[in-house]
């Protein structure tokens, strides 16, 4: 499992805000961290496993640190995200579990030989 936190940030919050930090931008440059909130890897795969009725078969050992970004400002200056980590991590599941389109490309974990 290694990474015990991720950043989680739907793509439609993640556009809305890079669109909205046009009006940041200046010299020097404002630091905007467009991340999401922090969730526990452990987290995000028990509620996938729970809505595919599968039980998650973590791997390795959780780190003790993560890299993860603060998104505190971001959330100051635009508000909270619309999309909520329950739902993104629901429509990811349901998208797997209708057989919705993917690139066929690997992730880094294939990559490395680990199994997803």
């Amino acid at each position: 499992m290694e990474m015990p936190y991720v950043n989680l940030i739907s793509q439609r919050d993640a556009i809305d805000r890079a669109i909205r930090a046009l009006d940041l931008c200046t010299n020097p440059p404002t630091i905007l961290n467009v991340a999401g909130p922090i969730v526990s890897v452990k987290e995000i795969t028990a509620k996938i496993g729970g809505y595919m009725g599968k039980t998650p078969r973590p791997f390795g050992e959780a780190l003790d640190a993560a890299l993860v970004a603060n998104h505190g400002f971001c959330v100051e200056r635009f508000g909270p995200y619309r999309d909520s980590v329950d739902e993104m991590i629901h429509a990811a599941a349901n998208w797997v579990m209708k057989g919705g389109e993917d690139w066929g490309l690997p992730t880094i974990f294939a990559k490395v030989g680990h199994g997803c």
